[in-house]
Formats: structure tokens, C-alpha cells, sequence
């Protein structure tokens, strides 16, 4: 059994990048809901977390899970958690920030796990 996990660090994800992201998680949970199943119900196999900034400057990042693995899989849960993913997080030129700012390219935190 596997399991796919995507932590997205949202503090390096700029709107315009996240919106695309979130639009590629959406077709990947759609796909994986097409595929045909042996059993009436498909497993759950996606999760989805982030790290967000912290309220204050004083505290950590908070690391939220939006999608864990249930029973079985839910498009429509997964679907609620990847549109309500916020899009205020992202903080450019912060301390830690991978954002590059002047050459127009930015890195974001997308990790995929996989266990056996």
C-alpha cells in the first residue's frame, strides 16, 4: 500500500503558481477517481498538508492537514480541501522564503512520498 502526500509550503507559492497547482491537483484527484477499482470503493491514498506563516512574528509555522487518507477516497472532500487551500500565505523576500524575486523564477515545497 502506498501513500502520495503533497506538503505544499505556502509561504514560497505565489497566487499565480498556487492557482496552477491547485488546478494540477484537482485533474490528478479527478484521474485517480476514474481509475477502475476491483472493489466498490476506491482506497484513499492522497493526503495533502502546508505550512502556513505564523499569525505572529514570534510564533513557528504552522503545518496544517487539509486531506488525510480515510476509509475511502472522497473526490468531493479532496476537491473542498484543494479549493480552500488559502492564498494569503505567501510572503516574498521573508527569511526562509525560497521566492527569488528578481529574475522572474520562484521555488515552492512540493514534496511526494511514497511508502511501500
Amino acid at each position: 500500500m502506498g501513500l502520495l502526500c503533497f506538503l505544499l509550503d505556502l509561504r514560497n507559492i505565489p497566487p499565480p503558481l498556487l492557482h496552477l497547482l491547485k488546478q494540477c491537483l484537482l485533474h490528478l484527484a479527478n484521474l485517480y477517481a476514474a481509475i477502475p477499482s476491483p472493489t466498490a470503493d476506491l482506497p484513499d491514498r492522497l493526503a495533502i498538508c502546508y505550512v502556513h506563516p505564523a499569525p505572529s512574528s514570534s510564533s513557528s509555522p504552522q503545518l496544517k492537514v487539509v486531506y488525510r487518507p480515510g476509509e475511502k477516497f472522497s473526490l468531493r472532500d479532496f476537491h473542498h480541501a484543494v479549493n480552500n487551500l488559502p492564498l494569503d500565505a505567501f510572503r516574498p523576500n521573508q527569511h526562509g522564503s525560497l521566492h527569488t524575486g528578481g529574475n522572474g523564477q520562484c521555488m515552492f515545497g512540493l514534496i511526494f512520498v511514497f511508502n511501500v
